[in-house]
């Protein structure tokens, strides 16, 4: 033990024992039943992620049940992080080197104590070769198929009466009711039913004979379907349990620290990676979509178009109806008509994505809820009216005192305003929801930062050095700090929009982060908005296009890293070298390899390479080749050429011709001053090249000798004229939004907006 503690200073105190406190990645107390983690880089980084240590194990037991166990994960988890670079080799151990690698040691390593005490031993020492190789069986399927979740849930069903089983009512039926899962999961020894779809089902069917027993209750019977098959193994989860296996073993013979140390070796003759290949091919793989489908460029263009809208547009208008608001203290109908009298004013009515004239003030959701009022009975107080009772009797006849006689004389007489057209937005919900969320999605697709780097953005990061923007963001995985990257306009009119929202949540809380707010709600609380919710919803507002299934685009960070992609091939596409080195600079990659692979072997090269050849596409749709096999692509009509550069969707046969010409003969592009593209760099195209220099067997493209004359006449040439100009009038600016990119002309020009920043 003594030899231990020389050797790893950094878990053991002077006396060798363990040491449970000075930990800069962990903030929270060793006891604690759920710890803070933060980056073992950068601790000082505000974007924590949490590790729960309750879950449950077994049959009315969590895991904090076992407080041995318990505390061997914690020490497991500490020499993951603290000694990395001692027990690590690639393939072979988990490496925890951030937030969300540290997390997901924690949860594979709790869901392999879980497997064990499901197996009925009560430690990793009970395990002999025999059991160690059943773990091992049962690491490679989901966790509801090994541990049996549906089996036990239908045995629990048999063995319960219905008016036994725990149900949440609602009678109100804004939520549905249902059976409470969390108990029937403490019930009989599961974490969560959410990924098993035969217990889901099982449950959908008990809510159903409840529904009978519950006369005007609704309950939750309808089982959603999945994109996935959650009963199929998921390859990279089978090789993190593997290796996270691996990990605790090394860690087990390597110290004394462990009281239940797993001295079985899991991978005696071989090691993990081989391990799961071959366990693997004994179960049914969930099939791998590889990158999340693409947006089609003209439907992300509009989406981006409407978040510019609200940035530049919209966003100052409604930041004065929320100072007109402010002081208004009169009850909840005369806000919201108040909202809709002001808002009815605006000069951004009719435009796109326009949230005016608004129709409620805080909570356009609470409208939905039935009046008490029938509409017979309202139609009868109408006739009362028109017949010229008086008001007492009236009164009378419909059994209301004076306030409900005012209110429904209110009523009829739409003196709110209810039946006024408008956007169905609240004033809180577009400022609060919508408007962070078209921020958001304009800075991860300006600045190629991560969604951790965007969400911890504080006021004043944006600065200017001789006359240039620079951005602050948190570079994560590389450089684990803060850093300056260079910026546009409307970054920075963004910036400045969010510290307008933020400020009073700011003040009141002393913090500087843009993504909190103080919002209408009137309780002062610190809130924040999420992201997914928001995005499907403002997809509705717009109108914009879903995909073949009815569904809405999924919007991740890959998504935004195409867009960003889109956006750097429009503008450095003319320059490979130089605009290679601006990349590898604006993603923060340490090196030119990291780079190269980021272009090529990883999903973002495949984003770029399918930009360029959409692109190209384009190009030879609409330009001019002396190619005899590229004319025949080029005499195409309008409404083909509309179909690839504004916003239909459905690809005319001749463009998918142009496309697959593209992907079948490798073409490439290199952009030319004049208004042309060169194809010179393509496969087999440089012999053809008017400047063609031969060397030895190659030949070689000559591109310092292009001009307009020279190169007119060569079958690599491709003029354009959508390469000389896009077709809008210049402006002040647009010149300083779009920095004459193409790509933001679209996103901008198009938008008839103005630089408010």
């Amino acid at each position: 033990m003594n030899q231990v503690v020389r050797i790893f200073p950094e878990i053991h105190d002077r006396n060798g024992n363990f040491k449970c406190f000075d930990y800069d990645w962990l903030r929270s107390d060793w006891p604690a039943s759920q710890w803070e983690i933060r980056d073992p880089i950068n601790p000082d980084f505000e974007n924590p992620d949490f590790i729960n240590f309750d879950c449950i194990v077994a049959p009315g037991e969590t895991l904090l049940d076992y407080p041995d166990l318990v505390e061997d994960i914690k020490k497991s988890i500490v020499i993951a992080v603290e000694l990395d670079k001692n027990f690590h080799e690639r393939q072979l151990t988990f490496q925890a080197r951030s937030v969300s690698a540290i997390t997901n040691f924690a949860y594979h390593l709790m869901r392999i104590y879980r497997e064990i005490i499901g197996m009925g031993f009560s430690s990793p020492s009970d395990l002999d070769a025999v059991s160690v190789r059943s773990l091992l069986q049962r690491l490679v399927q989901p966790e509801h198929i090994s541990r049996r979740y549906a089996k036990r849930l239908a045995a629990y069903f048999d063995s319960v009466p219905l008016s036994e089983i725990p149900v949440a009512i609602h009678h109100d039926n804004r939520v549905l009711s249902g059976v409470k899962q969390q108990a029937l999961a403490e019930a009989i020894g599961v974490t969560q039913f959410r990924t098993c779809l035969k217990s889901l089902g099982l449950i959908k069917s008990v809510n159903r004979q409840l529904q009978e027993h519950y006369t005007g209750v609704k309950f939750d019977t309808e089982l959603l379907e999945r994109d996935t098959d959650p009963d199929k193994s998921s390859e990279k989860q089978v090789r993190d349990l593997y290796r996270v296996l691996c990990t605790f073993h090394r860690q087990s013979i390597s110290l004394t620290d462990f009281v239940h140390p797993l001295v079985v070796d899991p991978f005696l003759d071989t090691n993990p990676s081989d391990a799961a290949d071959r366990a693997l091919q004994t179960v049914e793989v969930r099939v791998s979509e590889g990158r999340t489908r693409d947006i089609p460029i003209p439907v992300y263009l509009t989406l981006l178009d409407a978040a510019a809208r609200w940035v530049l547009d919209y966003a100052d208008e409604l930041f004065e109806l929320e100072r007109q608001m402010r002081d208004n203290d009169t009850h909840k109908k005369a806000q919201n008509r108040a909202v809709r009298v002001l808002s009815a004013q605006s000069n951004q009515i009719g435009k796109v994505a326009s949230p005016f004239p608004l129709g409620y003030y805080r909570h356009h959701q609470e409208n939905a809820k039935e009046s008490k009022y029938s509409p017979e009975f309202l139609a009868i107080f109408q006739e009362y009216l028109e017949q010229g009772l008086s008001p007492k009797e009236i009164r009378q006849r419909s059994g209301l005192n004076k306030s409900q006689y005012l209110y429904v004389t209110r009523i009829i007489n739409d003196y709110y305003d209810q039946n006024v057209e408008h956007s169905g937005l609240s004033l809180n919900y577009a400022l609060y929801g919508i408007l962070p969320f078209c921020c958001q999605l304009l800075l991860l697709c300006f600045t190629a930062g991560r969604e951790s780097s965007i969400n911890d953005l504080r006021a004043g990061c944006i600065r200017r050095v001789a006359g240039l923007r620079y951005i602050n963001l948190y570079i994560p995985k590389t450089v684990r700090d803060y850093e300056d990257l260079p910026t546009c306009a409307l970054v920075e009119r963004t910036v400045r929009v969010l510290e307008r929202l933020s400020e009073e949540g700011r003040m009141l809380w002393d913090h500087d982060k843009l993504f909190q707010f103080v919002d209408l709600k009137g309780d002062s609380r610190l809130r924040s908005f999420r992201f997914d919710n928001v995005a499907s919803r403002f997809m509705d507002f717009i109108d914009l296009e879903r995909d073949e299934f009815g569904n809405h685009w999924n919007l991740n960070e890959h998504q935004f890293r195409r867009a960003f992609a889109i956006m750097y091939f429009y503008r450095y596409g003319s320059d490979h070298e130089t605009s290679f080195s601006a990349l590898m600079h604006q993603l923060r990659h340490e090196d030119w390899t990291m780079t190269g692979k980021y272009l090529t072997q990883r999903e973002a090269g495949a984003a770029f390479r399918q930009i360029e050849e959409e692109w190209l596409a384009g190009i030879l749709l609409k330009g001019r080749s002396n190619d005899p096999e590229l004319e025949s692509l080029s005499s195409l009509s309008e409404s083909v050429q509309k179909s690839v550069y504004q916003t239909d969707l459905v690809r005319p046969s001749q463009a998918e011709r142009a496309l697959k010409k593209i992907q079948e003969d490798g073409l490439t592009i290199e952009f030319l001053n004049f208004g042309a593209v060169c194809l010179g760099l393509s496969p087999g195209r440089a012999e053809k090249a008017k400047c063609a220099i031969k060397d030895g067997k190659e030949y070689l493209v000559a591109f310092h000798k292009a001009s307009e004359r020279f190169c007119d006449g060569c079958p690599n040439l491709v003029q354009c004229s959508s390469l000389v100009s896009t077709g809008m009038s210049e402006s002040d600016s647009l010149t300083d939004l779009a920095c004459n990119s193409p790509i933001l002309d679209s996103v901008i020009g198009s938008g008839d907006v103005n630089d408010q920043g």
